[in-house]
């Protein structure tokens, strides 16, 4: 198993505006998750404490944008 420890702000979401993935990111954070097999992603962020607003935000943008179950890898 392969785990990527990811943060959020200032990674996935650029200048303060938290209801925002930045396109490029996500794009490459896809490639990464697409390009290692058996990837388990920890959040290694102040988004992990809103349980209900924010991870739902971002495991909406992690299937949208990354194609992916966000429970079979978060």
């Amino acid at each position: 198993m392969r785990v990527l420890f990811l943060d959020v702000d200032g990674v996935l979401v650029l200048f303060g505006n938290r209801s925002v993935f930045d396109s490029s990111c996500m794009r490459e954070l896809r490639r990464v998750i697409h390009a290692v097999s058996d990837i388990h992603i920890v959040i290694s962020s102040n988004w992990k404490r809103d349980q209900d607003i924010m991870i739902p935000r971002l495991e909406q943008a992690l299937r949208e944008h990354c194609d992916v179950d966000p429970k079979e890898i978060i």
